[in-house]
């Protein structure tokens, strides 16, 4: 699975990605926590609404620190 921070001018986001690791997969239950998170997130205005949580990519745009950046990277 492939996981990065990237800093976007002032602001940070969050990318996962399982299709660099076929044999990883995100079973339904994961798929529908990390859904409901990034939700969550996004009515929190924590995140940018155009946020995805794809089946195979996740991405978190609008971070707004790198330390929660990072917070977020690790739960993905």
């Amino acid at each position: 699975m492939f996981i990065a921070v990237e800093q976007q001018g002032p602001l940070w986001a969050v990318k996962a990605d399982t299709l660099s690791a076929p044999q990883h997969t995100i079973d339904t239950t994961v798929y529908n926590a990390v859904r409901e998170a990034v939700i969550r997130l996004i009515r929190a205005r924590e995140i940018r609404p155009d946020s995805s949580a794809g089946p195979v990519y996740f991405v978190l745009h609008d971070v707004g620190s790198e330390l929660r950046a990072r917070e977020l990277a690790v739960v993905c």
